[in-house]
């Protein structure tokens, strides 16, 4: 396994070998190339499922560099 993979969401959806069993059992396939035929419910689910942590906490600082653009 890859540990110094970037968490990108190709990654996380795709390619990590930690999340390879749960894409099976709600993608149909482990590692999936083509995203077009996951449906909203699949990815709904696999967000769910994954215990991954999708959305920062306020209370986490932000990464360096790393600045939130709002329109106003």
């Amino acid at each position: 396994m890859d540990t110094d993979a970037l968490q990108t969401s190709k990654h996380i959806l795709q390619e990590c070998e930690a999340f390879a069993h749960l894409r099976h059992i709600i993608f149909k396939e482990a590692f999936p190339d083509d995203m077009n035929n996951i449906t909203d419910k699949m990815l709904s689910d696999f967000i769910i499922q994954s215990n991954f942590k999708w959305f920062p906490f306020d209370d986490e600082p932000e990464e360096p560099g790393y600045e939130v653009m709002v329109k106003t």
